[in-house]
């Protein structure tokens, strides 16, 4: 998931009611496919769901990258752009896309360039 949020919905529309709302790095189970929605399953800590979600905030079988150290975040592809965060050691962040000699990761539900 690549946001800090994903709201669950009843049926595969903007305005359907919510069900449910997964927090970033939440899990759970593709059922199936629909135009831009995908139907899931998601184990929450209270209860089981099944609802819908855009797929445009979804990475199927994401790569992860995991910092070996203190790593700079970069706002873009340079390293003297602006830093928007420091990655401890030993995070694992979802990998966007690979360009340009620079990683673009899923910090925090926003996104990310991190030199390789």
């Amino acid at each position: 998931m690549l946001c800090e949020s994903l709201s669950i919905r009843e049926r595969a529309e903007f305005q359907a009611p919510i069900v449910a709302t997964m927090m970033y790095q939440s899990t759970f189970t593709i059922l199936s496919e629909s135009d831009s929605w995908y139907r899931i399953r998601y184990v929450g800590m209270e209860r089981t769901v099944e609802g819908w979600i855009r797929s445009e905030y979804v990475i199927k079988n994401p790569q992860y990258y995991t910092a070996s150290g203190e790593t700079p975040a970069y706002a873009h592809n340079a390293s003297n752009a602006k830093r928007v965060g420091l990655i401890d050691a030993g995070t694992q962040l979802v990998i966007i896309a690979d360009i340009d000699g620079y990683y673009i990761v899923s910090l925090r539900g926003a996104s990310a360039f991190i030199k390789k």
